[in-house]
């Protein structure tokens, strides 16, 4: 079974989960040595653990949101792609525009179908 690759982003995260993991008896040990309860601990490592979840998710969306297709028919218009890839045009076939619709200045709705060869 082929793995997808594991990205520098992906990376980064996993050696400062290590980090933070291992670090984090060293740091529990001192804090309970301090005077600091069980509980206060749990609490903020509870909070720094979700911060951390959060920031994760934001990178992995912000990386995402970078990732996409940008369709330009030549002095027309030029959109984000959000529709299904082919790997050659010879895979759409025949296009039938079914209609064309002036949506404002300089905004056009085309409406076609595809049929494979």
């Amino acid at each position: 079974m082929a793995g997808k690759p594991v990205g520098t982003l992906e990376t980064l995260l996993l050696v400062i989960l290590i980090v933070f993991w291992g670090s984090s008896f060293v740091v529990v040990k001192m804090a309970l040595a301090q005077g600091l309860t069980p509980v206060s601990i749990a609490t903020f490592r509870f909070l720094l653990a979700g911060g951390l979840f959060a920031l994760t998710l934001l990178l992995k969306r912000m990386h995402k949101s970078r990732d996409r297709a940008l369709i330009e028919i030549k002095d027309l218009h030029a959109c984000a792609c959000g529709g299904t890839h082919v790997k050659n045009i010879k895979e759409i076939g025949a296009v039938k525009v079914l209609r064309r619709e002036a949506k404002g200045k300089g905004v056009q709705r085309i409406e076609f179908v595809a049929k494979n060869p």
